[in-house]
């Protein structure tokens, strides 16, 4: 009776698994850094209307932004949505499976505090070598050193994605140690790409 309530109640409060991805391939097929991107209000924005019902927008450059980062890393879209409400948007964004390396939901998080966060340390990944892009600070909160935080994206037009794309790309070309202080090195992780196109004019 309430002893399997107990043991529910746990499984819930933990991820089903303790390692959410498997070993990293071998050296050839080996990327040197994971980044870890949110979907929702990143990479797309959905909104419900009393016509339409539920629609989708991607932000422009997603494909791009996607297709060009996977030759430098092995890309994890981790949604802050469950499984039954993106899986069907993340299939749609890479429906060969060409760019993103693994799919995860928000069955994946740690509950802890009353929010739900994207706990790196149980990726199997090196934590010098990972980088998460978010629009929430809860999600990173356990790991903030390793973060590009992003405003939401509200559906409007930008070039925020492949604005991102040249410090992602000499992050992965620099052989970087530890990926951490040069994230840190910045004042207003925010503005990174920006800053980043300031210090590479000086």
């Amino acid at each position: 009776g309430s002893h399997m309530f107990n043991s529910m109640f746990t499984y819930f409060q933990e991820p089903p698994f303790p390692d959410l991805l498997p070993p990293p391939p071998p050296p050839p097929y080996q990327r040197p850094l994971t980044l870890v991107i949110t979907l929702e209000d990143f990479l797309v924005h959905s909104e419900w209307s009393q016509k339409h019902g539920w629609r989708t927008a991607k932000r422009p450059g997603a494909d791009y932004f996607l297709g060009y980062l996977s030759q430098y890393y092995e890309i994890v879209l981790f949604s802050s949505n469950y499984m039954m409400y993106s899986d069907k948007i993340a299939e749609k964004l890479d429906p060969i499976h060409a760019f993103v390396s693994y799919n995860l939901f928000k069955e994946h998080c740690v509950y802890k505090d009353g929010v739900h966060i994207k706990d790196l340390s149980k990726l199997n990944r090196d934590l010098s070598k990972v980088i998460i892009i978010d629009t929430d600070p809860n999600s990173y909160k356990l790991q903030p050193e390793n973060a590009i935080p992003m405003e939401p994206w509200n559906g409007e037009a930008d070039d925020k994605l492949v604005r991102l794309i040249p410090f992602l790309e000499y992050l992965a070309t620099q052989q970087t140690k530890d990926v951490r202080p040069i994230l840190n090195s910045f004042e207003d992780k925010k503005n990174l790409a920006e800053e980043f196109d300031h210090r590479v004019k000086k």
